[in-house]
């Protein structure tokens, strides 16, 4: 696995497998585009319509998008987002799913538990590998938290001071900072689990990851007595 980590910081080592259709749109709500990564040429994006590898998506503030993959996994890109979709790369001999998540939220769930090929998620500031598990996370330029819901899931930070592969498992909840390393992992409180992603917001331009309603939310004071 230290392997896939390791190849992945440099992307010219990535060599396309699959370059095809990778899924298709199930909802769109609110303003979103796809484009191509390489072009920057510009699609609209309707339910049904179809997704391929080399797209990135862009939503919008109040936006949502639900893409499901051809393995079955599910895609939420929450408000304010962009995902890029480099699609199945060979990564040092293996196949893996590569996605990246430069800034905003968004939860993935694989529906198939005998899933062969590793979807990793690159952020700014962090790496995921996993195979089996549900999560969620959040990006901005300086920061990545993570919280798994099913299974467990590895993932490391991209700067100097996070370069150690971290295991996380059901409930736990992680925050990168590049730069200055890794908060957790932690438990997080069940009160929060199905609230997580809607707690947080990306803001200042996508270079920091806030609380929503810091003083008055109930939420917010189970969160204050956790170390971040």
């Amino acid at each position: 696995m230290k392997v896939i980590f390791t190849a992945l910081f440099l992307f010219i080592l990535l060599q396309p497998i699959f370059a095809g259709k990778l899924g298709r749109f199930m909802r769109v709500s609110g303003e979103a585009v796809k484009m191509s990564i390489e072009t920057g040429e510009i699609f609209d994006i309707t339910a049904g319509s179809e997704l391929f590898a080399g797209q990135k998506i862009k939503t919008g503030e109040n936006s949502t998008v639900e893409v499901l993959l051809n393995d079955g996994t599910g895609i939420l890109i929450k408000e304010a987002t962009s995902l890029d979709f480099y699609g199945i790369l060979n990564v040092r001999g293996s196949p893996a799913m590569i996605l990246q998540l430069r800034y905003g939220k968004v939860n993935i769930s694989l529906k198939n538990p005998n899933n062969q090929i590793p979807l990793i998620l690159k952020t700014p500031a962090a790496i995921a590998c996993n195979y089996s598990a549900d999560f969620s996370a959040i990006a901005s330029e300086y920061e990545t938290r993570i919280l798994v819901y099913r299974n467990r899931m590895a993932m490391m930070g991209t700067g100097p001071q996070a370069k150690k592969i971290i295991m996380l498992f059901p409930e736990e909840e992680v925050s990168v900072v590049r730069g200055r390393g890794t908060l957790g992992p932690v438990k997080t409180q069940f009160e929060i689990m199905s609230w997580w992603l809607d707690f947080y917001e990306v803001v200042d331009n996508h270079r920091k990851i806030v609380r929503k309603d810091r003083d008055s939310s109930y939420l917010d004071w189970i969160i204050r007595k956790r170390s971040f």
